[in-house]
This record gives structure tokens, sequence and C-alpha cells, in this order.
């Protein structure tokens, strides 16, 4: 792993995403190193000479630049870790994202955080001052899977025991079940598993979401179904190449696996 602190000219900027007007991302790259990650597409400008999971640059200066661009905030929300994960290992030293957060005490603006790790637990304090909404991403119950698709992420099982410490803390916490992985844990069984534990968690509600077709990620899918998982190369294809009909498909699923529960879903 590849690892230099730098220093950035900015800390937040305009998010896409739905319902965030706000990105801050602590580091750039990630260590959780998941296959299907949207994020090498989205940088694919700052042209980098390693492979995506291998490097993380953590962002020295951006507790302080934020603490400068709060003062000329508008309102909208504040989500942390649409790039990267803010909960990497290597936050356990340099403290980044902790230090972003005690700024964020100084302002209104509404926020939410998404990781995948069990490291956010150390700053449980603050997330409860900030009244934060959490976002736990689990594309999988089977650990065997996690180790081939998202290899530096937490088990699975420590990302449920989160969910509970959270839940415990009165905090909102939602489970992000995306991308499905096709043919694997999109399947009825597999979303039956998932979406039981995760309402055993106390989690308040599961969103499920598809695999982002962009050339990256067919790419590096790609090489890991041929490599594991050969005889579903067909399922992978369906997924890019026919969006609706496998939307259609995973929605269904979906449908029959929500009826005897009581948990959220969204899809």
């Amino acid at each position: 792993m590849f690892i230099k602190r730098i220093k950035v000219k900015r800390i937040l900027s305009r998010s896409g995403i739905g319902g965030c007007r706000y990105a801050l991302n602590p580091y750039l790259g990630c260590s959780n190193g998941c296959y299907y990650c949207y994020a090498p597409h989205i940088l694919r400008s700052l042209n980098f000479n390693r492979e995506w999971g291998s490097f993380v640059y953590p962002k020295e200066n951006g507790p302080l630049l934020l603490r400068k661009e709060l003062k000329r905030l508008k309102r909208g929300k504040i989500c942390i870790g649409t790039v990267c994960d803010p909960y990497l290992k290597w936050e356990e030293d340099f403290h980044i994202t902790r230090n972003c957060l005690e700024e964020l005490r100084f302002v209104r603006n509404p926020l939410s955080l998404q990781t995948k790790n069990g490291l956010i637990l150390r700053d449980i304090d603050l997330l409860i001052q900030l009244n934060a909404q959490i976002l736990i991403t689990i594309t999988t119950t089977d650990d065997r899977l996690r180790e081939i698709f998202e290899p530096g992420a937490s088990p699975v099982g420590e990302r449920m025991r989160t969910i509970r410490e959270l839940r415990g803390a009165g905090l909102s916490v939602t489970v992000f079940a995306g991308p499905l992985l096709p043919g694997l844990s999109d399947q009825y069984s597999a979303l039956t598993e998932l979406v039981a534990m995760v309402q055993e968690s106390g989690a308040e509600r599961i969103i499920f979401d598809l695999l982002n077709p962009y050339p990256v990620v067919r790419r590096r899918m790609g090489k890991l179904y041929r490599r594991y998982f050969p005889d579903l190369g067909s399922e992978l294809d369906l997924a890019i190449k026919n969006r609706k009909g496998y939307r259609r498909k995973v929605k269904d699923r979906i449908e029959k696996v929500k009826k005897d529960l009581i948990i959220e879903t969204i899809f």
C-alpha cells in the first residue's frame, strides 16, 4: 500500500449524488480495494499511475481548509465518503475524518457519512453531537465474497456489530446494499438472508443499488468473474448490457423478499 500525505486546494466539492449538496472526502484513494467501485471513473482525470485500492493520499490540510470553507457555506447536506471510505484503517493514525467532524460542529448543515468500517465507533461522541445520518455499506453476507470483491474492508460481522452499537447510541443508520453482485448477492436466497440480517441489526432501512457500468468497473469486475465465477459471466453481462431488464428482475426479487419483513426497503 502506497501512503503519501498531500495538501489540497479545497476539501468540499459540489456533489451530484441525490440529496447531497456537498461532498467531503478526507482521503484520495481507498484501501478497501472494492472492484466494483465507481470512484476510479469519477476521478479518472487525475491520471493515477497505480491500481485503485493500492494507494491512499491523506489530505493533511483538510480540516484547516474545512474551517475556512464553512464560513461561506450555503445550506445543504454534507456527505462524507462519496469517493473514499472516511474510516480506512489509516484514519486511526491521521485523524483527518475526526478533525473534520470537530469543525462541522460549528455549522447546522445536515450531515451523512458512509463507510464499511468499524472504526467509525471511535467518533460516536461527535456523530451524536452532529446528529449524523450513517450509511453502512453491505454488498453481501458472505465473507468469502467480501474477501474477493472488497478485500480491504471490515468483515460482515463487524459491520453488523457496528450497526447495533450505532443504533444503541440513538443514531440513524441505513444499510446501503450496493452494488448487488450479479449472479451472487442479487439472488433471492442471498437477498432474503441480507434483509433478515439487516433487520436483526436494528438498522432503520436498507437501500439497494445496482452495479455502475463504467468502463473501469466492467474491466475490473470482468477480471474477477473470469477468475472466480466463469459460469456467471452471462449474469454480469446482463447487469451491464441490459440494465432495464436486469433491474426488473432484481426488483421482482426484492418485492418478494420484503413482503414478510418490517424494515423499510428502497430500490
